[in-house]
């Protein structure tokens, strides 16, 4: 068996973020990432974990919940709690976090890329099991500890199937299900595992046993199998359901609780052998269930869902709150005054900066993609079927208008300059509508192409700009107008790449983003345009400038780039979101926001990264940190900053990837205080490279690439 060390260049590989957070959720709240496993140690305490590296904590019994630093971007999947201060969490590229003081700080004991890992469970303080799959999506992973997990060795499974639970019994006995009805135990401390008879070829997800021989197991399609013989046979049972059920918790001999898709919530009070239905009053799907005794429980979910009951599952109430349709377009007249469009004709309203978001009724169930506003109290949503509303006081009331055309409609856009009447929209089949009346009125304009148009921008009355492609991501092209839509013609035309958004900063210097990371750039009005060097192959599906050099582009995977020398170079930014953000508008280089899927609405007051006002009488910092480099990716030098609370020795080293030092850049002792320090990479290759910072005791690792 191979020992899975705490290697040093594994521990580099860990993705990290600031302790602080630079984008805050406003909607949904506490936050939106979906959640897969929760665990309470008390009544008061509790956490929760789940996409982008989130973890919760609560102590008021989930009433409210606090995001904690994990040190990671990866989706986390499972988390479990050994006593009130020692936990671990587990989930993508093998991440395995461990906390010995409730939370506050977690330090990272496995990392492998080719491993995911979807449960985690201690027999006591010393000897746990985690097991998962594989990122190849065909393997299965089981990894031991017998110290805490200061090692962890990787055991054999006898199997391909990935595994999605596991539960130790005792220190030596533990059983692990997973795809394909697939049950594998092991008494001999994972020494080996035996593959048992389920009876079903359905996927079982979760696994909880009362004794060393009675235990259930849950599964797809509301399988629900039970075993007295500590899982040498299993009986079905009845469920009552067709629906997944994903989690499983028992609390005592006989009470168990199941949860699942579509809002399942079963409970039995007979050890497993019968089940009935309770009402959740949400259709989010469970991922993990939690009781802390027969009454008080809580589950978590879908698009950061969170209920609680304190009835034995009777009654549930949401600690979740806002709506979590999918969003696809913001626009705000001021830093306080903003609208957000999205699914199902939802229109939110704030006036105070995002602190608040209202819902104002548009009268419609369909799609809206767009939304722009000419003043205060006019403004303008596009959508599907040819949709376009309109409302003359705020928001308050919104009226439908003709726009002769049935096409899906992405995006609208009302010149700068002029009365406010005139605008254009844009959508399928190259479809461009031009008003000149405030939309009473909508007539078609000939753009010379059938591509998808999703982006139309215009400078002035006369000069604007439309771009689209294929929606599956190439024949992507830039259409210009420079007498007010009567004639438009194809500027730039990108076989590779669907390009999904166009803005510009002046007449001559304009950006556009698209599929698969595609960045374009013109510095003389659309006649050429140049490929940038994107710091990511993720979709991208806004881009918007704050002023002539500082720009954010937004995207799938909760991705958020960002630019402060006008495109020559992109910093990817820890959004700490999974979300794919639709749209993004910035009030100046610092406040600004971006939308997307869930009803995700984050801000940010620090143009999207940690930042200290200059000039502003610092106190001294109060614990260790080091900072991301910037600007990152480089060329070919950037800056590394770090904090320190007290005297202390310092070392800051440059590595490569296969651990071996390159330089070091900081070597003496140093008073309390922050610090940056520049690197110049001129004489190294392009790559990514590691820097660590060592303080006594502490130390941190991160990553950074350079572009020569």
């Amino acid at each position: 068996m191979k020992r899975k060390l705490l290697l040093f260049w594994l521990l580099l590989w860990l993705p990290s973020l600031s302790l602080a957070q630079p984008w805050t959720w406003q909607n949904p709240l506490p936050q939106g990432n979906t959640l897969y496993g929760t665990q309470f140690v008390n009544t008061s305490t509790g956490f929760a974990v789940g996409d982008a590296g989130t973890i919760l904590k609560t102590t008021n019994g989930g009433t409210s919940w606090t995001r904690l630093t994990s040190g990671t971007d990866n989706q986390l999947a499972a988390i479990h709690f050994v006593d009130a201060s020692v936990g671990y969490a587990v989930g993508a590229e093998g991440t395995i976090l461990k906390t010995t003081d409730a939370g506050t700080n977690w330090t990272n004991q496995h990392t492998e890329p080719s491993m995911e890992l979807w449960s985690v469970h201690f027999a006591d303080a010393s000897v746990g099991c985690a097991v998962g799959g594989a990122s190849s999506g065909l393997g299965s992973s089981i990894l031991w500890t017998t110290n805490g997990g200061t090692i962890w060795t990787t055991q054999t499974a006898g199997t391909l199937n990935p595994l999605h639970s596991v539960f130790m019994v005792s220190g030596s006995t533990a059983l692990a299900v997973g795809v394909s009805g697939t049950v594998l135990v092991t008494t001999n401390g994972g020494g080996t595992w035996s593959n048992q008879s389920s009876g079903t070829p359905n996927t079982l997800y979760a696994v909880c046993f009362t004794s060393a021989n009675t235990g259930c197991i849950v599964g797809d399609g509301g399988v629900i199998l039970k075993t007295t013989n500590g899982g040498m046979s299993w009986t079905s049972q009845t469920s009552g359901t067709f629906n997944t059920l994903q989690s499983l918790h028992f609390v005592g001999a006989n009470t168990a609780f199941a949860g699942g898709s579509f809002g399942t919530v079963l409970k039995s009070t007979n050890g497993g052998t019968t089940w009935l239905s309770q009402t959740s009053g949400t259709m989010s799907s469970f991922y993990s269930v939690h009781f802390v005794d027969a009454n008080t429980g809580h589950a978590v979910g879908d698009l950061g869902t969170i209920l609680t009951t304190t009835n034995g599952g009777t009654v549930w109430s949401a600690q979740s709150s806002g709506p979590t349709s999918s969003l696809q377009s913001i626009f705000f007249f001021d830093p306080s005054l903003a609208w957000v469009v999205g699914d199902l004709g939802i229109v939110l309203k704030t006036t105070n900066g995002g602190t608040n978001w209202i819902s104002q009724p548009s009268g419609m169930t369909n799609l809206l993609q767009s939304v722009f506003f000419t003043d205060v109290n006019t403004g303008y949503a596009v959508g599907d079927a040819g949709t376009i509303i309109k409302t003359t006081n705020g928001g308050v009331a919104w009226s439908s208008l003709t726009s002769g055309v049935t096409e899906w409609l992405f995006c609208v856009c009302f010149p700068p300059s002029g009365t406010g009447n005139i605008g254009y929209a844009v959508g399928y089949n190259g479809t461009i509508l031009k008003t000149s009346n405030g939309g009473t009125n909508w007539a078609t304009q000939t753009s010379g192409t059938t591509r998808q148009l999703s982006s139309v921008f215009f400078l002035d009355a006369d000069v604007g700009y439309a771009a689209g492609g294929d929606s599956y991501g190439a024949n992507g092209a830039i259409l210009k107008t420079t007498n007010g839509g009567t004639n438009w013609t194809i500027q730039h035309v990108e076989p590779l790449a669907m390009i999904w958004s166009i803005a510009f900063t002046d007449a001559n210097t304009g950006y556009a983003v698209g599929s698969d990371g595609h960045m374009l750039k013109t510095t003389n009005a659309g006649t050429n345009w140049a490929v940038l060097t994107s710091p990511t192959d993720m979709w991208l599906y806004s881009v918007w400038f704050a002023n002539s050099s500082t720009g954010y582009a937004v995207g799938d995977g909760g991705t958020i780039v960002k630019t402060t020398n006008g495109g020559s170079s992109w910093t990817v930014l820890s959004s700490g979101a999974a979300n794919q953000f639709t749209a993004t508008r910035f009030s100046d280089i610092n406040v600004g926001y971006v939308v997307g899927s869930g009803g995700a609405i984050l801000k940010t007051a620090t143009g999207g990264a940690t930042s200290v006002e200059e000039g502003k009488v610092r106190s001294l910092p109060m614990e260790f940190l080091l900072l991301q480099n910037y600007p990152n990716p480089f060329n070919p030098t950037t800056n590394i900053g770090f904090q320190i609370p007290s005297l202390g020795f310092v070392s800051l080293k440059i590595f490569d990837v296969l651990g071996r030092e390159v330089l070091t850049l900081v070597n003496e002792a140093k008073e309390p205080g922050e610090y940056s320090v520049q690197f110049d990479g001129g004489s190294l290759s392009s790559g990514v490279y590691l820097y660590r910072l060592v303080v006594g005791p502490f130390s941190q690792t991160k990553r950074m690439l350079l572009v020569r």
